[in-house]
């Protein structure tokens, strides 16, 4: 039994072509359309998501630049605690992208307080040592210093409130120094010198 299975065995060896020998081995050379397809394929996905956040970010900047006009036609009736809830809820409630709204919070903020004067509200608040000093203690008293992600945010609008307010007391002592150095250096009045009349010499007599 077993010489006839290895005749068999011989004989469909025979029995195949050297054509399909062939065939059955793999091919040694590599197929090059799949490495084209790829990088097709990753050319198209970039640029689709390059199309996708230039978009998005198109619509930020407009949402954001809108905010700040809003925010400056607020500002006229607010205070600046009120400025600084509504730039809080605005920073929490962005409908652009986060990256843009972190950087936007500075000049959200100034648009804010500038939008009219705000001279006796700085005059009457206590900067503190240092603006860091300052910031942390308006961001506890609202709760926003244990938040890792709300904290950063808030000591920026408090650190711009702080600069602002900085700004027009440093103003105002400039003036004052100004106005005392100017009083103190006013040029006195010109002595008016009196001209006092000479009587006439008497001619000399002829002889």
């Amino acid at each position: 039994m077993s010489e006839q299975k290895k005749e068999a065995a011989a004989q469909e060896q025979e029995a195949v072509t050297p054509q399909e020998q062939e065939a059955a081995v793999p091919s040694a050379k590599p197929r090059r359309h799949y490495g084209y397809r790829v990088v097709a394929g990753i050319f198209v996905l970039a640029l689709v998501l390059g199309v996708f956040l230039f978009r998005n970010m198109k619509r930020s900047i407009r949402t954001i630049e809108q905010t700040q006009k809003d925010m400056a036609i607020a500002g006229k009736t607010l205070t600046w605690s009120g400025c600084m809830d509504r730039v809080m809820k605005w920073n929490k409630m962005c409908g652009a992208m986060q990256v843009l709204c972190r950087a936007s919070i500075s000049r959200i903020t100034a648009s804010c307080l500038e939008a009219r004067s705000r001279t006796k509200a700085c005059k009457a608040m206590d900067l503190g040592k240092s603006r860091a000093h300052f910031t942390f203690k308006h961001c506890k008293a609202r709760g926003e210093h244990r938040r890792r992600h709300w904290k950063r945010e808030c000591g920026t609008a408090f650190g711009t409130l702080h600069k602002y307010c900085q700004f027009w007391k440093n103003k105002k002592k400039r003036g004052a120094v100004a106005n005392r150095v100017v009083s103190v250096r006013k040029p006195s009045s010109p002595a008016v010198s009196a001209k006092v009349p000479t009587s006439p010499r008497p001619a000399p007599a002829r002889r």
